[in-house]
């Protein structure tokens, strides 16, 4: 699971903790039931690190690619949630920070998709640090 998601098991029963002890507003959609959290969020975690293709993601989930798109569109706003007390804020910032240079050279006034999956993969490799307690920081511009 580490190869695909960045994340241990360990730390992926962490998050589904964090996840689940959200409170949601009920305009806020739940993951789809007939993948339940834990898959829902491996889904969306191998989506954002590895930008798999949704069609590919549920043939292996034995699932629909609009379950799969559901399940992206309801984990990335509890993950941004979950995992918000944990990223580092502009303040805390030293001068062993990296900068994403993945972000800064593929930026362009248009933000093609494959823009935005790459400003979506730093962000997420930025969260991911946080939530293993990585030293090495990334900061997305």
């Amino acid at each position: 699971m580490y190869n695909t998601t960045g994340l241990t098991k360990a730390r992926i029963t962490e998050l589904c903790a964090r996840i689940d002890a959200i409170e949601m507003s009920p305009r806020m959609r739940k993951w789809p039931p007939i993948l339940g959290l834990r898959d829902a969020l491996t889904v969306t975690l191998t989506y954002l690190r590895r930008n798999r293709v949704q069609a590919e993601l549920a043939e292996d989930y034995g699932v629909s690619q609009p379950t799969i798109s559901r399940a992206i569109s309801a984990i990335t706003p509890m993950l941004v949630r979950a995992l918000s007390a944990y990223a580092p804020s502009a303040d805390g910032l030293d001068d062993r920070m990296e900068l994403a240079s993945s972000v800064s050279t593929t930026m362009t006034s248009s933000y093609s998709s494959k823009s935005r999956r790459t400003i979506a993969l730093a962000a997420y490799t930025r969260v991911q640090g946080a939530v293993t307690g990585s030293p090495r920081r990334v900061l997305s511009a």
